[in-house]
């Protein structure tokens, strides 16, 4: 498929399903909670972390569920920050790693929705941005995020930030 036709193809929403996206096969997001069984990996030992990764690079979104869930972590997707906050209040996560520019709401004023609507909840928010200056990072810790990670993200750090979580 064309990057044109797949950028066109994720861009649609249908107005009678709300905000909700075509959740492709093994992706877990609002549209498609449960993903394929397939899909989700068979865990050993203590129960992962519970993370949802926002993004609205569908590769991008789709590459660190995978990444996460060979981790043993349960993982769902947003593709927007509206997205982002209703799927917080449903799927309540440990961390969320919550990209910065995107459609509908950015990712500054979803970390800020997220913190206004559970505030005693602790999650880690986590800004994952291609945007690396100063004044980006400033921004933010402003936005209440714990974390400002530069993509594409160093492997060691993404498992540094899981040892935080415990």
């Amino acid at each position: 498929m064309s990057e044109g036709k797949r950028a066109e193809q994720e861009s649609k929403v249908s107005p009678a399903a709300g905000d909700q996206h075509d959740a492709r096969p093994g992706e877990t997001s609002a549209a498609n909670p449960a993903g394929d069984a397939h899909s989700r990996p068979q865990c050993a030992g203590r129960a992962g972390r519970r993370i949802l990764v926002v993004d609205d690079n569908y590769d991008a979104r789709t590459s660190m569920q995978a990444i996460l869930r060979v981790k043993g972590n349960e993982v769902r997707t947003a593709r927007d920050g509206l997205e982002a906050v209703a799927v917080v209040a449903e799927f309540q996560p440990d961390l969320v790693l919550l990209d910065i520019g995107m459609p509908k709401l950015n990712g500054y004023d979803a970390a800020r929705r997220i913190r206004d609507e559970h505030p005693g909840r602790k999650i880690m928010l986590v800004a994952i941005t291609g945007w690396g200056e100063q004044q980006d990072f400033d921004r933010s810790r402003k936005a209440g995020f714990d974390d400002h990670l530069i993509k594409p993200i160093d492997p060691a750090l993404l498992d540094e930030l899981l040892a935080r979580l415990g």
